[in-house]
């Protein structure tokens, strides 16, 4: 398996030595794959904390429709539809 590396070496190495050439071919493959993982990293925890942001908002909403359901005597509000209503419709704190 080191063959074809040493041999892979060699023919980019041309003037100068094989172990600068490994040592420069490594750092591009590493600086390519670390250059390649923030973006989907990062836009996993982006939506993770808008799902956070979205539930915090929808919690009290029908927590405050909870109330106004409970002063009008309204006896079949159920604020757990109210909240996967708004999660689903990612209705919260649009306009």
């Amino acid at each position: 398996m080191n063959h074809w590396l040493d041999r892979l070496a060699r023919t980019l190495a041309g003037n100068q030595s094989r172990r600068r050439t490994l040592l420069q071919l490594g750092g591009l493959v590493g600086a390519t794959v670390v250059a390649t993982l923030p973006g989907p990293v990062l836009a996993q925890g982006n939506q993770e904390r808008d799902r956070d942001a979205l539930e915090d908002c929808c919690h009290d909403f029908c927590e405050q429709q909870q109330e106004r359901a409970d002063e009008q005597g309204d006896e079949d509000f159920d604020r757990e539809e109210c909240f996967d209503r708004c999660v689903d419709r990612r209705q919260c704190g649009t306009d």
